[in-house]
């Protein structure tokens, strides 16, 4: 009996210390993933005309939320379009597809909260739907992508999110943001 008893004492310390990995490493992720999960992007549909921002280039309103405690930092915006049966123009391998169809604006630093801000309008065309990209830095220094789909993307720590959106340094077009009250 004893034999059998110190089994069963072994087989359940191997158990609950295979549950703790499992669930520590499911916290972990859930860290990680926390401040990115709150950052968001959408396009209003809402044009701006104003020939200050990007050489007087077609603007369209977005919104920007970021529902964390902390800000996030170097986020680049661009725009995406989605023709006519097609996909949108998505972020592959940590760069943007088609740089012709995708142009970034840059926004710095979002505090906590709601925003509105501009990016530069796609080409007009019938049959095409505008969605809003965001790249980012979160906290911890990792870097995030959410493309037009919302699907979150994580860039590898050496990837700039500069770099991953396609955006040259010094960026060309830095646009304010302003708060939104919901």
């Amino acid at each position: 009996m004893n034999i059998a008893s110190f089994a069963i004492s072994i087989l359940s310390a191997l158990i609950s210390l295979a549950t703790f990995a499992r669930t520590a490493w499911r916290d972990h992720v859930r860290e990680v993933h926390y401040q990115a999960n709150a950052v968001s992007t959408w396009m209003t549909g809402t044009h701006v005309d104003d020939p200050t921002l990007c050489d007087r280039k077609p603007m369209e309103e977005v919104i920007l939320c970021n529902r964390s405690d902390q800000p996030v930092y170097d986020v680049v915006l661009s725009t995406g379009v989605q023709e006519s049966n097609s996909p949108f123009r998505q972020h592959v391998n940590s760069k943007v597809t088609d740089l012709a169809a995708i142009t970034c604006t840059v926004v710095g630093v979002l505090p906590p909260g709601v925003f509105r801000s501009v990016v530069i309008a796609p080409s007009l065309g019938m049959s095409k739907r505008f969605q809003s990209i965001i790249s980012f830095r979160d906290t911890a220094g990792n870097a995030w992508i959410r493309d037009a789909n919302g699907k979150l993307h994580s860039l590898s720590n050496n990837t700039s999110t500069f770099e991953a959106m396609g955006c040259p340094l010094p960026p060309p077009y830095v646009v304010p943001i302003t708060a939104v009250t919901l």
